[in-house]
């Protein structure tokens, strides 16, 4: 599998710097340093109550920064705040989530059409299309999420977290619900839909196996100790 160039910049993809979180006095966080160079995938592992969440929700700017920094690229998200912030989350970030959250009433095409719409991007079906071809549902455009098997629901998924490519993508538990053969089929998904839109990659998971299965191709990996 050929592997996203290098960016024109000094800066890493992801950069976590003494980077810490509390819920009242408990905490449930604390990361001293962790770098995502770009050109790589990353890897956060956890057990449950690890504060995988905390720190997924913290990437994804959904959650105000405590204490420490994250840098997506040259951009300071922790200094971002409100509008500035949700603006910069729609046109950078994207996520895989595990529940994976399609809206039922929409069809395929639409479900990726408003994604496109939310991030303030101009249509584009040559690029619709080859997202859901790259994924193997480009003959299911006029269905219904709840038309598709579990496994097609999250193909469009990840089609609709590409379709506004972006600069980071962060899956949230993508094997957690799968067989290993199917674990396995989803990573080489995720990083070949990554390498097409020249996307960071970021895995967020409890599963071992994704380790496992994807050796070599984690080559940055994050072990989560906290208590979420």
């Amino acid at each position: 599998m050929p592997k996203r160039p290098s960016a024109p910049t000094t800066a890493p993809a992801l950069a976590l710097k003494k980077l810490s979180h509390k819920f009242g006095p408990r905490e449930v966080l604390n990361v001293a340093q962790w770098q995502l160079p770009f050109g790589e995938d990353g890897l956060i592992l956890g057990p449950s109550g690890g504060g995988k969440t905390t720190l997924l929700h913290l990437m994804a700017g959904l959650r105000d920064v405590q204490h420490g920094e994250i840098w997506v690229g040259r951009t300071p998200l922790h200094t971002l705040k409100g509008a500035a912030r949700d603006q910069w989350r729609r046109c950078n970030l994207s996520m895989v989530h595990q529940n994976l959250h399609l809206l039922p009433m929409l069809t395929v095409r639409e479900n990726l059409e408003l994604a496109r719409n939310l991030a303030g991007l101009t249509p584009d079906d040559s690029l619709l299309r080859r997202v859901l071809s790259q994924v193997g549902m480009h003959k299911f455009m006029g269905h219904k999420p709840p038309q598709l098997s579990f496994g097609e629901q999250q193909r469009v998924a990840i089609a609709r977290a590409m379709v506004t490519q972006p600069k980071l993508l962060l899956a949230d538990e993508p094997t957690s619900a799968l067989d290993d053969r199917n674990t396995q089929q989803v990573l080489d998904l995720l990083a070949e839909v990554a390498d097409d839109v020249t996307a960071s990659l970021v895995v967020v998971t409890h599963d071992q196996r994704v380790a496992k299965y994807r050796q070599g191709m984690f080559k940055q990996q994050l072990q989560l100790e906290g208590n979420d």
